[in-house]
């Protein structure tokens, strides 16, 4: 009877996996990514994003707690939903003394469970 019962379940898995439908489940990790940069030759006074297809600016100022050790944010999974199965450009834009002292383009996009950093500098100085 045991081995019954185990047959019966082995033919369901087996049933169900040779349905011929193609949409999986997917897991995601728990984690919240951020892409981001270090950025070399001194602490900024202001940091930002611009969206060029929106002319957005995303800021990351509210939580008072960038930079950590001279790494600042340019995205993160908060944006997953609006790239999923895309990739566009952002620009990260760094001020100091009322100067634009850095300005590096990124190429981002989102897979079904985070955001992906496809080209774009780790490290910038100034």
């Amino acid at each position: 009877m045991k081995n019954m019962a185990l047959l019966m379940v082995w033919m369901t898995l087996l049933v169900a996996g040779c349905s011929g439908d193609d949409d999986q489940e997917v897991i995601c990790t728990e984690e919240f990514k951020m892409i981001g940069v270090k950025v070399i030759g001194g602490k900024l006074d202001d940091f930002y994003t611009i969206r060029p297809s929106t002319t957005d600016t995303i800021r990351f100022t509210a939580s008072g707690q960038f930079p950590l050790n001279n790494w600042y944010p340019i995205l993160d999974d908060s944006f997953q939903s609006l790239l999923e199965g895309m990739r566009e450009d952002f620009v990260f834009v760094g001020i100091k003394t009322s100067q634009e002292v850095v300005r590096e383009q990124y190429s981002i996009g989102a897979d079904v469970c985070h955001i992906i950093k496809y080209s774009g500098p780790i490290e910038v100085s100034y």
